[in-house]
């Protein structure tokens, strides 16, 4: 199979944005739309995140290529997203949004082997270059401080 049909295959694969703010979820996916991915999800909150990755995790045709999830979330943190995701689909890949991030934080995310930390309000054009090189370069790890 060639590059090209692996990257076509990667956006027919669903994906999942994390976010209790819908206005944030909405921006996210109108992104992850134009870049190419068709089979987007949204969640609003922890738990709703774990029935979609639980889901997911038993379709084994169908696996998520990605998750965008806040950090801060009404009933947990995004952190507890990517300890399932981690565990259950552990090639997805993962981009964290954040409001604030430290060093700490930067510490935490190498830690969780998140593949990238995005900080709100600012994430349209860094959310569209790092999609770009999930999808079409090889990955490596990306965690800065914002």
């Amino acid at each position: 199979m060639s590059g090209h049909e692996d990257r076509n295959n990667i956006f027919e694969q669903p994906v999942l944005v994390v976010d209790d703010n819908t206005d944030i979820a909405s921006i996210v996916s109108m992104i992850l739309k134009k870049v190419g991915f068709k089979n987007i999800r949204k969640a609003a909150s922890v738990a709703e995140a774990k029935k979609v990755i639980l889901n997911q995790a038993d379709e084994q045709a169908k696996r998520l290529a990605l998750v965008i999830t806040d950090l801060e979330l009404g009933d947990g943190t995004g952190l507890e997203i990517v300890t399932l995701i981690r565990q259950s689909c552990p090639e997805t890949k993962i981009i964290m949004m954040t409001g604030c991030a430290d060093e700490k934080l930067l510490d935490i995310v190498r830690q969780a082997n998140i593949d990238s930390l995005l900080c709100k309000p600012n994430i349209l054009f860094p959310l569209r270059q790092t999609l770009e090189k999930f999808f079409t370069q090889p990955v490596t790890t990306t965690a800065t401080a914002c």
